[in-house]
């Protein structure tokens, strides 16, 4: 979990479009699977 965090804050800091669209990817498939296994 903590590697994902390094790598969207590495991304901010070069390329911010690529980082957002690394985040909002990672809120939806979390979201799906909490549906899933809910």
């Amino acid at each position: 979990m903590l590697d994902e965090y390094l790598l969207i804050i590495g991304l901010l800091s070069r390329r911010p479009h690529i980082a957002i669209k690394y985040l909002i990817t990672a809120n939806l498939i979390s979201l799906i699977l909490k549906i899933t296994y809910s």
